[in-house]
């Protein structure tokens, strides 16, 4: 079974009723926001690198004849971050950042050179793969996890990663231990799935009709592939798919 096939999910847009015997709609919404851009408790950074698309994190920082600019730092802008010593004195540099820094790139061999470094200096950073055909996708770990796409439509293309110093706000504690590590992980793992969904479409809003067809509720930004895990139920209750138009609901039950 392939990605494309993983991506239909559980949930769809159309007509429902709910356990209070109420219509409900669910239908796409298309002004869904970047869930990156809109939760400011995030303590990770999510950036990417490919050609024709944003990266999912963005940065206000400053590029030669360009000013100040929004976009993804480069690897080494993101490396600068865990190096204390000075710009021109980095005696504990590895002689492989002298040439990331020369070369500027952000190939898979130097994304997984700072991923290491970040694991290895005070920060978790996990690398991130990209589906790209008929849909998008995204997951932490090897692109292989898209079967049937890779190596042809699947690939590395950024990171996920966080500073020991963030983790210890986010998480209220004075130490990052391996059990924490871990959890952030799988939470890195949950915000580059949630991103995966919005990327690709997957955003609803729902209207909720009372027994007269009378529009009582309304709510978008569910974003999600399982109608049972969006929220939505917790908002218009437990639902069961139908057929019906919400007019042919309506006078079933006059």
């Amino acid at each position: 079974m392939g990605w494309p096939s993983l991506m239909k999910g559980n949930i769809m847009y159309g007509n429902y009723i709910n356990d209070d015997n109420q219509f409900v709609e669910i239908q796409y919404d298309e002004f869904c926001e970047n869930p990156r851009h809109d939760d400011d408790g995030l303590y990770s950074h999510f950036y990417t690198y490919t050609r024709d698309y944003y990266s999912p994190d963005t940065e206000r920082l400053y590029t030669y004849g360009k000013g100040i600019i929004d976009r993804a730092p480069s690897l080494w802008e993101i490396l600068e971050e865990f190096i204390d010593t000075a710009y021109g004195y980095r005696d504990d540099d590895p002689e492989w950042m002298e040439w990331l820094e020369c070369d500027g790139g952000d190939g898979r061999d130097y994304l997984f050179e700072v991923i290491g470094y970040i694991n290895e200096h005070g920060g978790v950073a996990l690398p991130v793969s990209m589906y790209d055909h008929s849909s998008i996708g995204y997951g932490v770990g090897h692109p292989g996890q898209f079967v049937g796409a890779y190596p042809w439509d699947a690939g590395y293309v950024g990171l996920i990663y966080a500073k020991d110093e963030d983790i210890k706000r986010n998480f209220m504690v004075d130490e990052v231990t391996d059990e924490l590590r871990e959890c952030v992980r799988k939470c890195f793992a949950d915000e580059v799935k949630y991103y995966s969904h919005w990327a690709n479409g997957q955003c609803f809003y729902y209207n909720l009709y009372d027994k007269s067809g009378t529009l009582i509720d309304s709510c978008g930004g569910f974003i999600c592939d399982d109608v049972t895990e969006s929220g939505i139920e917790d908002c218009a209750g437990k639902l069961e798919e139908t057929n019906l138009t919400l007019d042919e609901w309506v006078e079933s039950i006059a």
